[in-house]
């Protein structure tokens, strides 16, 4: 909510990288302003938190579990790294891009 990412030039991207930059852009220069939030606004900052901790609470119950059997047994180690490639690559991909952080 806070962090406003510098969003550098990049020459050569398609238009829809550039439809994303502008988007990024006027997102960074809306929050700049200060002024008051509307409805949109609200629901969508909302929704990104609501996001966010979910997909952090959805590895709880596994935890847990792990936890109290004091083992790994039976957990892919395939899986948990396609799992993490995954994640790592998405926030690769919106760091180098400049998204603010609620996009990603």
């Amino acid at each position: 909510f806070g962090l406003r990412p510098r969003i550098p030039p990049h020459r050569g991207a398609s238009s829809a990288e550039r439809r994303a930059r502008s988007a990024a852009r006027a997102m960074s220069a809306a929050d700049a302003a200060g002024g008051p939030l509307g409805l949109a606004d609200v629901l969508a900052r909302t929704i990104d938190v609501a996001i966010l901790v979910g997909s952090c609470v959805v590895k709880v119950p596994q935890v847990v579990k792990i936890a109290r059997a004091q083992s790994v047994l039976g957990i892919s180690e395939a899986s948990v790294l396609v799992e993490w490639v995954g994640y790592s690559a998405t926030c690769i991909y919106a760091l180098l891009m400049g998204f603010p952080f609620g996009s990603w």
